[in-house]
């Protein structure tokens, strides 16, 4: 979410702060559902985001 914010000139939430009530969240860097075959997936989406508890906004786009 934060890369989205970011890219529009949005205030972004630390990944604390966006993870607070979630009881139940994904680990960063994994996801729920298999990525298809030929699915291109920008590399700062497999960032572990609780190291710096951010985004790296020079990722993005």
């Amino acid at each position: 979410m934060s890369a989205c914010d970011a890219c529009q000139g949005a205030k972004w939430f630390s990944w604390k702060s966006w993870s607070r009530n979630c009881t139940a969240v994904d680990p960063p860097t994994t996801f729920s559902s298999l990525i298809p075959s030929g699915t291109r997936v920008q590399e700062w989406a497999f960032l572990d985001v609780t190291v710096s508890n951010t985004f790296p906004r020079g990722m993005s786009g």
